[in-house]
């Protein structure tokens, strides 16, 4: 049901990777963008609208605690170059994409993975948390997985939420 996919990374280092940043983006996932210049970070946030903050910048023990999420050849890239790029991690919540009317104001996201659905209700959100948790082994590997409801602009994690089978 739910595929597993490791995180994608947009490496600015390379050619066209302006090309590859809004596909990137419009997969729902968080990714990883890799920059030769610390200003760089404002051309990705125009691009990709980013609301509120820009992306957080990852150190080298943030990007050894994704070693779970990241291809093997990829955790070693960002780790041999996390001191002389710029390396941030790009996560769905903080795209203006990504709010309503353009998605559902619930949804089912994992702070790691990004986005796995939208949902109009809390209890469709709910039940698909239960069947995400039930159908794909991996997200016990992954807990971070919640429900958020979009409010006064930003979303928010909803923190218990009653179902049939019992609290979440």
């Amino acid at each position: 049901m739910h595929a597993y996919k490791p995180l994608k990374i947009v490496d600015a280092r390379q050619p066209g990777w302006m090309d590859a940043l809004v596909p990137t983006a419009n997969e729902r996932r968080n990714f990883i963008v890799v920059l030769k210049a610390a200003d760089q970070i404002a051309k990705v946030c125009d691009v990709l609208q980013c609301s509120q903050k820009f992306p957080e910048r990852l150190n080298r023990l943030s990007i050894v605690a994704l070693a779970d999420v990241l291809e093997p050849g990829d955790h070693t890239m960002l780790l041999g170059n996390y001191e002389h790029n710029y390396i941030y991690f790009v996560e769905q919540l903080r795209l203006a994409t990504n709010r309503p009317p353009h998605v559902q104001p619930f949804l089912l996201y994992c702070e790691i993975r990004g986005i796995i659905s939208d949902h109009e209700t809390l209890e469709d959100a709910g039940s698909n948390l239960l069947d995400y948790l039930d159908s794909f082994k991996r997200a016990r590997l992954f807990p971070l997985a919640g429900i958020y409801h979009f409010e006064d602009e930003t979303w928010v994690r909803i923190r218990k939420f009653n179902s049939h089978s019992g609290n979440i």
